[in-house]
């Protein structure tokens, strides 16, 4: 089966001057039709950068892809999106792919109306007038959870809370029934009880309407209710994969190990302490060479500091970028 999108070999750079600082390196992903896929990693490991290029919204200067491929499979054509104008790029916005931002506030345009911003996706892409598109906006805020919908499409951004706004920017997304849903900390600036409410959201709406959905997200939490599939990314790279229930059970990269660790658990005994992963994600100019993660790894070796190590299998469909695993490369 062809996957709905398909990522080889990405390789994304930030130019400053005569300098070229790699940020995404050969970064590899597929998202097959109707299922979740979690990219998670801490803040600066390069997720929201690879929906950004995937959208094709890259700060360009000074970000620059410097090769691979991002092929988009719908309606039996597939095309390379790297390779399509910008006017046929902006035909796929919104229509075949569609993003949810981390922040409603500052993704939502506050000068236009939730209506109206909604409205705008529907004219554009499916050709609707607008009376005819403010009438299906009213449709979608309710199918979103928003009460009073006929009232609340009138409003602006300011006007609405933070669960409203996220709810607003899910029902932009799903207004033209996209087949990827780009999903990027859709939680973030939520408290726990809306959190829930957004992703069981997400979730019914992605049953009922058939939608891939790749979850960005820095909680394990969250991927451990959401995702089918998990890749865990480590400065620019993906470092770990495999099905949620093989990376969070079994975990082969330290890194990921790390991770896990960090999490406050219910069965924790009283008094003991989380283990958190010592250090921050180094810069773009700082990158060190062999395994990326060696200077805060807890198991580093020799081989670790002078090589990088190449994916390897733990088991059957899990791999991970770690000289500790023995598996076939």
């Amino acid at each position: 089966m062809t996957a709905l999108l398909e990522i080889r070999d990405l390789k994304v750079s930030f130019v400053q001057g005569k300098q070229s600082r790699p940020a995404l390196e050969g970064i590899c992903l597929s998202v097959d039709r109707g299922r979740t896929v979690g990219l998670v990693g801490e803040s600066g490991c390069g997720k929201s950068l690879t929906a950004l290029s995937i959208m094709q919204l890259l700060p360009s200067p000074p970000a620059r892809i410097e090769g691979g491929e991002i092929v988009l499979t719908t309606r039996d054509t597939s095309r390379d999106l790297l390779k399509i104008s910008n006017r046929e790029m902006r035909t796929v916005r919104g229509r075949d792919i569609a993003m949810i931002f981390q922040d409603p506030m500052t993704s939502l345009d506050p000068v236009y109306s939730i209506g109206e911003q909604i409205a705008e996706v529907l004219m554009t892409h499916e050709g609707m007038s607008r009376t005819d598109a403010l009438k299906r906006a009213v449709q979608l805020l309710r199918d979103v959870g928003i009460s009073s919908p006929e009232q609340r499409v009138r409003q602006y951004p300011h006007e609405l809370s933070g669960g409203m706004r996220q709810r607003a920017m899910i029902a932009i997304a799903l207004a033209c029934k996209p087949s990827i849903l780009i999903a990027d900390e859709p939680t973030t600036a939520l408290d726990v009880t809306i959190q829930a409410q957004v992703l069981t959201l997400m979730r019914s709406m992605q049953q009922s309407l058939g939608t891939a959905l790749l979850l960005i997200t820095h909680d394990m939490g969250v991927i451990a209710e959401m995702a089918d599939d998990v890749l865990v990314m480590y400065l620019g790279r993906i470092v770990e994969r495999g099905s949620s229930t093989q990376v969070l059970e079994r975990p082969a990269h330290p890194y990921t190990q790390g991770l896990i660790a960090s999490l406050p658990r219910l069965d924790m005994p009283q008094g003991e302490r989380l283990v958190p992963i010592q250090g921050t994600v180094p810069g773009l100019g700082a990158i060190p060479s062999g395994c990326r993660f060696h200077t805060r790894c807890p198991h580093v070796m020799d081989i670790c500091r002078r090589e990088e190590p190449k994916m390897r299998s733990s088991e059957q469909g899990h791999e991970a970028a770690c000289w500790l695993i023995e598996g076939p490369q």
